[in-house]
This record gives C-alpha cells, sequence and structure tokens, in this order.
C-alpha cells in the first residue's frame, strides 16, 4: 500500500487527546514479536511509528538473530521492513538509530550490513535511507562524488520533509578538512548529495575534539549539536562540552550553553532539541553560570554526599534518595564529598571540603577547590600516570583527565607515576611498584591499605614489603603506615611517622619529628630535633622529649 504524507497533528489543529495504546511491534496480522523491540520514533501526526527490534516473527524475511528496522502504519496494522534492500533482501547484520520524517514518508537509520549497498561491503555503521512508498534504499553516509565513508557513522537524523539527514561520523574521506577520526557531525543533502560539515566554525575550520548529539530541525535550516572542540568559538577554550547551533545556508556557529551576557557555561552542557526553525534551542546543562536563579543542585546540602553516576545512587545530605540517570557532571557540597563518574567524559567539583573524586574511564574533568582534595584511580585497569603540577593525566582510568585544585592522588593495583607539586600532597600509590615524587610541600605518603608491614626509608628515598614493594619515593617528609608491623625511616627534614597498628618501629634522625605508634609495642628512636613520640609503658624510646 503506497504511503501517503502525514496529515496534520489533531493537538495542533485542535483534535481531542485521547488515553488510547495500541502495540506497534506486531507482524501486519497482528502477531506480537517474540523479542525485544525498542527506540521507537514517531511521525508527526502520531500515525506511523519507526523501531528496531530483535524478533523473527514480524516479517517473513527477517529470520535474523540481528537488531532491524521496522515501520508500523498504526491505523491500518500495515507493518515494513526498513533495513532491507530495494528488492527486499534483509539486511545481515544489526541496523540501529531509526529516525522517521515529520511526514512519514521516510526513515533512516544505521546499519552494520554489507549487503544493502554494491559500494557497502565493510563492516561499518552506515547511514541509511528509506522511501517506504517506493521501497527504494539510499547510503547516504558518502561524499559528494558518492564515495563510501571509511569510518562509522551513527545517530541520524531526518528533516521534515526527508531531504537533510544529520549523522556522527569517524570517516576522514567526507570532507577535505576532516582527516582525523574525532567524532565530527555531517548534514547531507539526499536529493543533490551534497554534504557538508557541520562541526565547523564560521570560517570553516574543523573541530578539534569530538562532536555528538546532531540533530536538525524539521525545517532543515539549522543544526544543534554538543562539542569538547576548543577552536570553534573565541569564548571556548577549555574541554567543556558545549552546545552549538550552525546555521547551513550561511555556515555561522553559534555557542548557544552561554549566559544572556554571552558568558560560557562553565560545566558540561549538551543533549539539545530545536524548535521546527531552529532559532529556539533546548539543552541540558551542569552549568552554573547561565543563569542566576541556577545553582549547583548539592551547595545548599547541610552534609557532604557520596554519589556515583555507575550506580545512579546518591547518598548522605541532600543527596540521600536520589536516582542520578542520563548526567555527565557532579558538583560538591561544602562538606567532604565523594563523587564518582562513569565511562564517560564526566565533570566533578568537590567544592570546599576534602574531596574524594573518581572519575572512572573518559576524559574527565575534576576540579577539587578548597580543602585537601584527592583524584582516586584505585579501580583502574591499568597503571597511571599523573602530574598535579601540570593538572595531566594519563594511562588506564586516567587518560585524558583534566585535574585542577587536587592536592592528593590515589593509584592503581598497577605501577603508577605520580607528581606533586610545591602544595602540601598525599599520595596512596597502592599496589604496583611506583615511582612517586611529591616535589615542594610537606608531603604525605599512604600506605594504611597495604595487606602487609611496610619498610619506608625516606632518607634512601625506598619502600619495600607489601603496598610499598619497589616503590620509589622523592620529595616526601612523613609516611602513614599499615595496620601491620611497619618500619618506618625519616631524613633530616622534620617528619611525622605514623604507625598506625601493628608493632611499630619508628625512626626520625634529625629535625623536629612527630611519631606516632598508635596501637601495638612500638619502637621510637627520634634522633636529634626536639621530637614528639607517643610512647606509652613496655615501648622502647630514644631520644623522645616529649
Amino acid at each position: 500500500m503506497p504511503v501517503a504524507a502525514a496529515g496534520p497533528d489533531p493537538a495542533v489543529s485542535g483534535g481531542p487527546l485521547t488515553a488510547s495504546v495500541r502495540l506497534a511491534s506486531t507482524s501486519a496480522n497482528g502477531t506480537k514479536g517474540d523479542d525485544r523491540s525498542e527506540a521507537p520514533d514517531l511521525s508527526a501526526d502520531g500515525r506511523l511509528v519507526a523501531f528496531s527490534s530483535l524478533s523473527t516473527t514480524l516479517d517473513p524475511a527477517d529470520t535474523n538473530s540481528f537488531w532491524d528496522i521496522f515501520a508500523k502504519d498504526v491505523p491500518s496494522g500495515e507493518l515494513f521492513l526498513v533495513s532491507a534492500t530495494d528488492d527486499g533482501v534483509v539486511g545481515n547484520q544489526l541496523s540501529l538509530d531509526p529516525s522517521i520524517s515529520a511526514d512519514g514518508t521516510t526513515v533512516t537509520f544505521t546499519s552494520s550490513a554489507s549487503n544493502l549497498d554494491p559500494s557497502d561491503i565493510d563492516a561499518f555503521s552506515d547511514v541509511f535511507v528509506k522511501n517506504l512508498a517506493s521501497g527504494d534504499l539510499t547510503l547516504v553516509s558518502t561524499s559528494e562524488a558518492g564515495v563510501k565513508q571509511n569510518g562509522g557513522s551513527v545517530d541520524p537524523d531526518l528533516s521534515r520533509d526527508a531531504n537533510l539527514v544529520i549523522f556522527t561520523s569517524t570517516a576522514t574521506n567526507l570532507d577535505p578538512a576532516d582527516v582525523d577520526t574525532t567524532l565530527d557531525i555531517y548534514a547531507k543533502n539526499v536529493s543533490t548529495g551534497d554534504i557538508s560539515l557541520a562541526s565547523s566554525s564560521d570560517s570553516g575550520v574543523k573541530g578539534n575534539n569530538h562532536s555528538s548529539d546532531g540533530i536538525v530541525a524539521p525545517s532543515g535550516l539549522r543544526v544543534a549539536f554538543s562539542s569538547q572542540a576548543t577552536n570553534l568559538d573565541s569564548a571556548d577554550s577549555d574541554a567543556v562540552i558545549d552546545v552549538y547551533v550552525k546555521t547551513l545556508a550561511t555556515e555561522e556557529l553559534d555557542l548557544v550553553s552561554a549566559s544572556d551576557s554571552g558568558v560560557k557555561g562553565n560545566a558540561t552542557s549538551g543533549f539539545p532539541a530545536l524548535s521546527a526553525s531552529g532559532l529556539r534551542v533546548a539543552f541540558q546543562s551542569n552549568a552554573t553560570n547561565l543563569d542566576p536563579a541556577d545553582t549547583d543542585p548539592y551547595d545548599s546540602s547541610p552534609a557532604g554526599v557520596e554519589v556515583s553516576l555507575i550506580t545512579g545512587v546518591g547518598v548522605g545530605g541532600d543527596a540521600g534518595g536520589d536516582t542520578v540517570i542520563g548526567v555527565e557532571g557532579i558538583g560538591g557540597t561544602p562538606f567532604p564529598d565523594d563523587l564518582s563518574g562513569d565511562g564517560g567524559a564526566n565533570e566533578l567539583g568537590g567544592g570546599p571540603g576534602d574531596d574524594v573524586l573518581t572519575g572512572g574511564g573518559g576524559a574527565d574533568i575534576l576540579t577539587g577547590g578548597p580543602g585537601l582534595d584527592t583524584a582516586s584511580y584505585a579501580a583502574s585497569p591499568a597503571a597511571v600516570a599523573v602530574d598535579i603540577g601540570a593538572g595531566t593525566a594519563i594511562g588506564g582510568a586516567a587518560t585524558g583527565d583534566d585535574l585542577t585544585s587536587v592536592e592528593g592522588v590515589v593509584g592503581s593495583a598497577f605501577a603508577d607515576t605520580l607528581t606533586g607539586d610545591a602544595a602540601d600532597n598525599v599520595f596512596l600509590g597502592m599496589g604496583g611498584g611506583d615511582d612517586l615524587d611529591a616535589g615542594l610541600g610537606f608531603d604525605f605518603v599512604y600506605y594504611q591499605f597495604s595487606t602487609s608491614g611496610v619498610t619506608v626509608d625516606l632518607t634512601a628515598q625506598t619502600a619495600s614489603g607489601g603496598h610499598a614493594t619497589g616503590d620509589t619515593l622523592a620529595g616526601f617528609e612523613s609516611v602513614l603506615g599499615s595496620s601491620f608491623a611497619d618500619v618506618l625511616s625519616g631524613n633530616d627534614d622534620a617528619n611525622h611517622l605514623l604507625g598506625q597498628g601493628g608493632d611499630d618501629t619508628l625512626a626520625g634522625f634529625d629535625g623536629d619529628d612527630l611519631l606516632l605508634g598508635t596501637t601495638g609495642i612500638d619502637t621510637f628512636s627520634a634522633g636529634d630535633g626536639t621530637d614528639t613520640c607517643d610512647f606509652v609503658a613496655g615501648e622502647v624510646h630514644l631520644s623522645c622529649e616529649l
């Protein structure tokens, strides 16, 4: 049956809203799908719905176990197999991301199939457009000369008339200005084959970092997207994700995640939505400087919070009972907070208080603020190299992280390289033979989580036993031992040697030292200087004045 263009929206034309619910993931004869169906998208009048499905009972031509794309004419019950060739051969790999035009005549989607177009014989995800009336299928992730992309493309979106398709791509052969594999936004004119790089500046300079979340206004006049690029607008020189709108006819690019006075948002913004003309844009933001009424959600909390973007759970203070979904950034309280990101690019801001910031995977922005703040890489799957002074981090979960106002680092279970600055730093190397250089300041190395006793010599700059095995130390004045029997030796500086549990041996040498053994039968050797020891009856103490 030919597909007619969708009519006017009943809600716009004054028709009544109804509470009728229809099951759309059914075959033409009404048989329910035998597996999952998801990612629906509606035509403007709600008559046609496109969706992806794993079902093998919706169309006789589709008996494979891959995700396929379907379009359902809800009033008539007719079902269209979209992810198929002009002559009805279903794709031989998964197809995803359906988007239907407002008039309901066309569906775009991505597919890894290698049998939908003669020029597409690789496993890259490509973008296709299907005309439901004619059955014609068009490969649109191509250059103006019709050359198929050499990378992957995802997340397509259609204009109202289905003539413009927006998609995200890592290809390097779609535009002469794009020779890297960062994610870029493209706009393809289906009728003419023209393609334009939307994630570029007014002067045509390609973005120097990833762009995503591309959408097109129904009018096809403007495109919105989010970007980490730092060269698209003179006001945007950081790696914070921002939202832009591109006017295609003039190639003018506007930074829209900014205040009325043009001040750029100070935290992540993304997930834009456009009005029909594209002159209005809505977006999500963690920024606190876009509107005077928008302050950080936890900055007034009466107590510290613990928030994880992995579990989506908030605990403590104002975060108690919170469910956190679809968020890339967290701002803390004036108290000690424990903030954890997920596998994406997160922005964690501790604020005042002694905070622990765990970015997780992805290129994260970790900002401590006032207090003793710690970046934790304890769960990293590989060794990390973190330089607090430079604010940089690489390796494992640290790759691409940006650190500001962070004083402490928790390393991984592997051989890490941790470098401090002129402030007072605290390093926990954890397992592995770590290279720890604290720099200037009064610095601590912690072994409190070691599974056995440690031997640390600040004069020789060596360490052994438990988590200290293989560590090299430079610039430290203080040591926190394990819960076992430790041997901690200082240097000529004023040292703090803290034994924790176990029968510890603490040697301060020169300088005004503080030797604390806590529990256990400890041995103190303070050396020169005015030294303080916490010995009790039965413990050995030499040269302890206090």
